[in-house]
């Protein structure tokens, strides 16, 4: 069936089916399914198409990253907001993180400043982080809960955004522009290069969390 046809069936009985459906089609179907959720004229409900994007995962979050930019209204952008903090993600590489050369839980936690530990699975880990890291409120929301895992060939992987909880502090949300340039400008300052994909340096220099499996030493 055509993803336009499954994407209308979201507005009827069948909306579980055709969601299903879409969501088995994944990234083709991100930017239809992702056009209904910022209209809000449509007559799908937009928990619905939100719902479907969660669920196709990855291939949805650089365009719901460009639609939070770009939304015309608050309601559009905290359609967006609801889908992108949702989304389910296995792969831990879409994440940022610190490696550092020990097995030593205590002293990573010591020297992050980290504090009442509890032993989750990794996909429990990644997911707790990456709600966090994308809230809208709270102090310290990106930093409140920190994925660390344990030892991977020799290096400790923490779950941390590299950006200050203020970084973007007195950016207007709406304004594209100015959150870009104030990206650009944070990483300058923090020395973030742009030349290499995170995991084919971590493959060189630590331990790449995207090629994790049985070979991995823990």
């Amino acid at each position: 069936m055509e993803t336009e046809a499954l994407i209308d069936q979201l507005a009827g009985p069948d909306r579980k089916a055709a969601g299903d459906a879409l969501v088995a089609v994944g990234e083709p179907a991100v930017r239809p399914v992702l056009a209904v959720l910022c209209d809000e004229e449509s007559p799908v409900d937009w928990a619905a198409s939100a719902t479907v994007l969660r669920r196709i995962g990855l291939p949805a979050l650089g365009p719901l990253v460009e639609a939070m930019a770009a939304a015309p209204t608050g309601e559009v952008s905290r359609r967006c907001g609801w889908a992108h903090c949702g989304l389910e993600i296995e792969d831990l590489a879409a994440f940022p993180w610190y490696a550092v050369p020990t097995g030593h839980r205590n002293a990573v936690l010591d020297a992050f400043g980290l504090s009442e530990p509890e032993p989750v699975t990794m996909r429990l880990g990644a997911s707790a982080w990456n709600h966090d890291h994308h809230a809208w409120r709270g102090d310290h929301r990106s930093c409140r809960r920190v994925y660390v895992t344990p030892r991977l060939d020799g290096w400790t992987l923490v779950f941390g955004d590299a950006f200050p909880d203020d970084a973007f502090d007195g950016v207007e949300l709406h304004d594209s522009a100015a959150f870009q340039a104030r990206y650009m400008q944070v990483k300058e300052d923090l020395g973030i290069p742009d030349e290499c994909h995170a995991t084919s340096f971590a493959a060189r220099a630590s331990v790449d969390p995207s090629a994790l499996g049985p070979g991995t030493s823990v």
